[in-house]
């Protein structure tokens, strides 16, 4: 995945994607990116890992991903004083001519982060880079993805995040954004090798997390989570079947109901409607003022 271009006139790569068992081999980009903007006015760029071209790529297994990953923004200029201005510019020896290559492992792995409702998060009790303890609230992610690298006082900083759909599961239709909601369709191939339908799925993963909304957007899931206080709270689902067929690029409808209706044709003909409620962001044009003229 390319951007940025130094003086040097030549092209660096934002991020590039490998699976860690084989670091060799970059995990291939097969359709286009989406990009949208937070409310700190970073770019952010999503998209999905995989390919699908050839009745060889059938049998794969690689390990493959959605990822969504900001644009880079070096907070330190080359006087050393605190400038967040300055976009994809890297301080080498005192020259910023360097384009910025964000690193996978600055990119969250938020693969095993359940969100329940209420905004609680269950999440892998080995995570380390963490000073809470291993249950954190949605709106602690937010903030944790959303701090600066090398902003003071801050231990840690994520460039974006990263969530594995692996087991012969990939991406091959680009992801689309509204609301702040990004929805990707992915497609994994039937274990029959004389089979040729597979099975596709929709996620709905909050823009600047890529885990599930703190409120159900394509519905519940299966698992619940009690607290001290002997509350359950239900787990939000990130992600739904589709069916059989390949899915293509998620269209969203916007009308005078609330919510999206996400349509998705398959490589079948069948054509999935699906409802997003409670997006998180505005997705509806609105009056911002309004002046009333007297004789």
């Amino acid at each position: 995945m390319g951007t940025g271009v130094n003086l040097a006139g030549t092209h660096t790569p934002l991020v590039t994607i490998r699976d860690p068992i084989f670091p060799l081999v970059p995990s291939p980009i097969t359709a286009a990116p989406s990009a949208s903007q937070d409310h700190q006015g970073r770019l952010w760029l999503y998209f999905g890992t995989g390919q699908f071209y050839h009745e060889n790529d059938k049998a794969s297994n690689d390990k493959q991903y959605l990822v969504g990953v900001k644009e880079p923004v070096d907070w330190y200029n080359c006087t050393g004083l605190g400038d967040p201005t300055q976009l994809t510019i890297s301080c080498n020896a005192g020259l910023c001519n360097a384009a910025v290559t964000v690193p996978q492992t600055n990119l969250l792995d938020v693969t095993k982060y359940k969100v329940f409702e209420g905004g609680l998060i269950d999440r892998p009790p080995l995570d380390f880079l963490y000073s809470e303890p291993p249950d954190i609230t949605f709106d602690n992610l937010v903030i944790d993805i959303r701090q600066y690298g090398g902003e003071p006082d801050v231990p840690k900083h994520w460039d974006g995040w990263i969530l594995d759909i692996n087991n012969g599961e990939r991406c091959v239709s680009k992801p689309t954004i509204l609301g702040g909601i990004a929805t990707f369709t992915s497609f994994k191939p039937d274990d029959d090798a004389c089979a040729f339908e597979g099975e596709s799925r929709l996620y709905a993963l909050y823009y600047t997390t890529g885990t599930a909304f703190y409120e159900p957007i394509i519905g519940y899931g299966d698992d619940t989570i009690g607290t001290v206080g002997g509350d359950v709270f239900r787990e939000i689902n990130r992600s739904i079947s589709l069916g059989a067929g390949v899915a293509a690029t998620p269209s969203l409808h916007v009308g005078e109901e609330e919510g999206v209706k996400a349509f998705v044709q398959s490589s079948t003909g069948e054509i999935e409607i699906i409802d997003e409620i409670n997006l998180p962001e505005a997705y509806k044009s609105k009056p911002l003022f309004w002046i009333q003229e007297s004789d």
